[in-house]
This record gives C-alpha cells, structure tokens and sequence, in this order.
C-alpha cells in the first residue's frame, strides 16, 4: 500500500517560516510488504504438510491427512498408491533403489550385471554370462565346475552338459523360463543328460531349470546319477522338457536321489516320463505332473530299491502308453522293490498305480 511522508522546507522570502507539507510516495521495488507472510506449509496446524516443500504449491486434497510428498498410500493426491518396490518422493512415485550389490532384488528378481538374487538381496556371482552366448557361457561354467565347491550361477542360458567330478553345490538365480532373471542349464542334441553324475560325489543343485536333455540307454535326459558312492539333492530346481530312455526328467539307478521343492514336468521317455529309481531316492514337496512314458510309469518308475514319496508331492496328469495296469502315475516294475507312498497320486492314465501289486493309498 502507499504511505505518506510529510515534508518541511524554509518558506522563501519569509523569516524564519516554517511551511509543512505532506506528500504521498509510491513503494520502491522489492519492499517488503505488509500484507506479506512467509509460506505455511501445514495450513491447518495438524501436523500434515498442505504444500509442497519445494514447489511451495498447494495439496488441494490435504483432508485425507495424509503427507501427499511422503505417503506411498497418498503420493501427490489422497489415494494415488504407489506400486511394490516404489516410494513417494515429494509428491511422485520412484523406484526403490535395487539391483546393486546388497541391495534388494528388484521387482521382477532381476540385478545388475554380474549379480545373482539369491531370493532377497543381490550378490555377486561366481559365472555369469554377460555375453548371452550359451556356448561359451556352458564352457565357463563347466571350467568353474572342475574345481568344485560353492558356485553362484549368474542368469542366463549355458549349454551342457555339464558332467559332475568334484563335490559341488550350485547355486543358481531362478528355476523359470526366463534368462534375464533364471539359470538355465539347456542340453545339447545328441550328448545325453544335461547333467551326468557318474564320480562318487556329493552334489547340490538349487534354483536352476534344466532343460533339453536326450538321455539314451540307462541315462535320463535332465539329471543322472549311476555312482554307487554319489549323492545328489535336487533343490528348488525344474526339470522341463527333457527326453531320456531311463527317467525323462530325473534318474537314479545308483547311489542316492533327493528332490525337495522342485518342479517335474513335461518330460518323456521309455520307462518314468518323470523320475525313474532303481536304488534310493527320496521325494519331498514337489509336483510331477505332465509327463510321458512310451512303455510304463509316466509320473514315477521304480525299477528297484526304495522309493519315498511325501505327503506333499504331487503326481497328476501323467501318461503311460503301455496300456492298461502300467502305471500313469507310479509304476512297480519289481516285487522285491519298497515304495514309501503318502503322494497325492490323481488324474493320471491309464491308471494311478500299477505293477507287481501295489496300488494307491
């Protein structure tokens, strides 16, 4: 607003006259005003701030008493939520920081260049394969495979097989179809299981898919064991679309088999389109569905041995092409041969459970 100043001058040709006046001025630019206040960013004094603290612009849907610039619930306006593995920074929805070394894994599994998310958190691998040629990266990782021990698996697709002489855990970074986020052991047309295990070895296999086998004779087409010192623990793993004569996804026909919460699915062969077993084998948490057999068991053969079978296994959806009484779901080929079964063993043709006696629970 204008204020007034009052001005007093020496009246000329008078002596010792005062003459007053008071005059009106205009503000200089940049005075401060009165009628100005410094921004309020909490309007209503509850706590919750009604404008931006940058922009200083106002939230017009404050009454959800939300902080609009924090709230992940109320980002930018009351009921805009941000998505999983996002924050709310000042009033817009960002990723979380991810990917990096020790850092969370992002929202689809995946991390950066060189790293592996082991479920959680991001750590570093000891192969990967950043060329994205499966050829090269199957040589790299059969070379790390020779010496043994503890070995983390980058995603990606590596080409087998992969022969197991040194006792060995591997570690990969997810069972799926996906290379980006998943280890993908692939076999190779005409060189058999994608992995062979024939040396008396201990062995860890965990989150890998293993695919395109092509077992013949006795081999099956994903995983074979025929060691009688060698132990195999398949974990959190999928066996898909494998061939073999003797146990498509998985066999053992010596030495020791176990398969915990893993996947079985859509393998073929002559004799167990799934698993077949001659010696032990022990199978926990773990479904087997869609499998083909050309002869007999299309879920699960037992050749011999003992064959344990969980509650919390699933057989279904299985075929055998034998015919009748050859096993869809589980097939005893011997009598002397011990199967340990609380499977949920259903929807398999031409029947669930077959051979020598022994039928489903």
């Amino acid at each position: 607003m204008m204020g007034k100043r009052c001005v007093w001058a020496l009246g000329a040709m008078t002596t010792f006259a005062l003459l007053g006046a008071c005059t009106v001025e205009e503000p200089s630019e940049g005075t401060p005003q009165a009628s100005e206040s410094p921004p309020v960013l909490d309007r209503d004094g509850d706590n919750v701030l009604d404008q931006d603290e940058i922009t200083q612009a106002a939230d017009a849907s404050a009454p959800c008493h939300a902080d609009l610039d924090k709230d992940p619930n109320n980002c930018g306006a009351c009921g805009n939520v941000c998505g999983t593995g996002n924050v709310c920074v000042h009033g817009a929805c960002t990723k979380v920081a991810c990917g990096g070394e020790g850092q969370a894994c992002c929202t689809d599994q995946s991390c950066n260049e060189g790293l592996s998310c082991d479920g959680k958190t991001c750590v570093a691998c000891d192969v990967a394969c950043a060329s994205g040629d499966r050829v090269a990266c199957g040589a790299a990782l059969n070379q790390a495979l020779g010496a043994g021990g503890k070995i983390r698996v980058c995603p990606g697709e590596y080409e087998g097989p992969f022969p197991l002489t040194a006792n060995v855990e591997i570690i990969g970074s997810g069972s799926g179809n996906k290379p980006a986020v998943d280890t993908i052991l692939v076999g190779k047309a005409g060189l058999g299981s994608v992995v062979p295990v024939t040396s008396a070895i201990t062995a860890v296999l965990d989150s890998l898919r293993i695919t395109g086998g092509n077992g013949a004779s006795s081999n099956s087409g994903g995983v074979y064991v025929n060691n009688a010192g060698a132990d195999v623990t398949i974990n959190g793993c999928a066996l898909v679309g494998n061939t073999g004569n003797y146990g498509g996804g998985a066999s053992v026909y010596s030495g020791e088999l176990t398969i915990t919460d893993s996947e079985i699915s859509d393998n073929t062969a002559t004799s167990g389109g799934g698993i077949a077993t001659a010696t032990q084998s022990t199978i926990k948490s773990t479904r087997i569905t869609g499998n083909t057999a050309s002869n007999s068991g299309g879920g699960v053969f037992v050749n011999s041995g003992t064959s344990t079978l969980g509650a919390d296994v699933t057989i279904a959806e299985n075929t055998s092409n034998g015919g009748a009484g050859t096993g869809g779901g589980i097939y005893k080929f011997t009598a002397g041969s011990t199967i340990n079964n609380s499977a949920s063993v259903t929807n398999n043709a031409p029947d669930n459970c077959a051979g020598n006696g022994f039928t489903c629970p």
